[in-house]
């Protein structure tokens, strides 16, 4: 089986070169491929490598990356990384023995976690995003899995590659929504993304991304979205603040709360950005 570990980047190559230099070499018996897409020309990595490609876009845009990735991958497997996600020392060939014990999933989602040293804003914006998949064992269906931690089948993927945006709010949703999601705890990445007070601004670029592409689809009526929107609200909050206490296995704290508190605002006061304005605007562009 031909794995491909897609890395897409907003930035230059330097910005993703830890996170490739950690996916290589391919372990024995593993046929590995590494994709590096990045959002911005620049001297690509050496070619010490057979199994790394490179290619770059014009766009700074982590979706344009991903849709690009998808596009030139090989594998019968893709594994969505960032340029920000380390992966632990035996990821490929974990990833593909849990495979071999989910034969019926058409996508593994594997966990994150921080790093010692980070900071509360990353720390609530990183429980806001991911937690919901932490510590379960099933991929809830009510929210759609980040493309940072999730591998699926290439062959799922219709030709050619659907635009920006199919992968993070369609096809991925589809495969939540219908339970087709294993869950592993084989492999685990690191994920490092030192925002600070940054964090409520990516919430929000987030939010407006995930509800403007929504709300731009002619059929999707503002009133819909709306209600959908007062639905969620109380469900991310909740979700938020029950990951933070599975993951510490203790109180919330006043800290991660107040954090927390203004990450998920700033992500609803996006949605409804998004919702009035039919448009995700330059989102895509601002979230790394």
């Amino acid at each position: 089986m031909r794995l491909t570990a897609i890395v897409p980047s907003a930035n230059r190559w330097q910005h993703a070169e830890a996170v490739v230099r950690a996916l290589l070499p391919a372990p024995p018996g593993v046929d590995l491929e590494v994709l590096v897409v990045c959002g911005e020309t620049g001297a690509p990595p050496p070619e010490d490598e057979s199994n790394l490609r490179y290619a770059s876009i014009p766009e700074h845009d982590i979706f344009v990356a991903r849709s690009v990735g998808l596009t030139l991958a090989t594998g019968e497997f893709v594994a969505l990384f960032e340029d920000h996600v380390l992966p632990d020392a035996n990821w490929a060939t974990a990833l593909l023995a849990a495979w071999e014990q989910h034969p019926e999933a058409d996508a593994m989602i594997y966990p994150l976690t921080v790093g010692p040293d980070a900071m509360m804003w990353e720390i609530a914006l990183f429980t806001l995003t991911f937690g919901p998949f932490l510590g379960v064992t099933e991929a809830p269906r009510d929210r759609i899995p980040v493309p940072g931690m999730v591998a699926f089948r290439r062959s799922l993927v219709p030709t050619p590659t659907p635009p920006a945006g199919w992968l993070e709010y369609e096809f991925l949703a589809q495969l939540a929504t219908e339970g087709r999601i294993a869950m592993t705890t084989a492999t685990k990445g690191l994920h490092i993304q030192p925002v600070g007070w940054r964090a409520p601004i990516l919430s929000f670029h987030s939010g407006r991304m995930y509800a403007g592409s929504a709300a731009a689809d002619p059929a999707v009526t503002r009133c819909g979205e709306l209600r959908r929107l007062r639905r969620d609200r109380k469900l991310i909050s909740d979700q938020t603040f029950a990951a933070r206490r599975r993951i510490t296995g203790a109180k919330v704290g006043v800290r991660f709360a107040a954090c927390a508190s203004a990450v998920i605002a700033a992500n609803l006061i996006g949605q409804l950005v998004g919702v009035a304005s039919r448009s995700a605007g330059h989102s895509s562009t601002i979230l790394q």
